[in-house]
């Protein structure tokens, strides 16, 4: 009964929530990410080819499950703009993430410390971003 109980709140929690929304399709984004370059290395890829390839797939994902999920949006008649804006966001998350993570590390902040700390705020952050600038014109409540 309580885990029925649990998962119906889940699911309500989803559709209500758009933040909610928002970490469940990054959840599955990142799960793809991970995923797709394990596999790709395991079958002797190059590393950086790898990981290039399950980046740009997973980004793809997340774009899709971010414009169909999380805020709903009816894009345009440009959603290649759209994408692109996307795709140069993430490019600069890469940035962002590969530059703070350096300088946390070099303050003797453990990998893992630094690297939730900066999930967390590029999390807040994305979130603001896909919903004030990527897909302002959302109709989802």
């Amino acid at each position: 009964m309580s885990i029925t109980r649990n998962y119906c709140f889940m699911i309500e929690m989803l559709k209500k929530n758009r933040f909610v929304r928002f970490l469940f399709s990054g959840g599955i984004s990142t799960f793809i990410n991970y995923t797709l370059t394990i596999a790709l290395i395991f079958f002797k890829l190059n590393h950086v080819v790898a990981v290039s390839l399950a980046w740009l797939c997973a980004t793809s994902v997340n774009f899709f499950l971010q414009k169909n999920v999380t805020f709903q949006t009816k894009l345009s008649s440009t959603p290649h703009v759209r994408f692109t804006f996307f795709i140069i966001w993430g490019f600069a998350n890469l940035i962002i993430t590969a530059s703070a993570l350096d300088q946390l590390i070099r303050r003797d902040i453990p990998y893992w410390i630094a690297d939730l700390f900066i999930l967390g705020v590029l999390a807040i952050t994305n979130f603001f971003v896909y919903k004030h600038i990527i897909y302002k014109d959302s109709l989802a409540k």
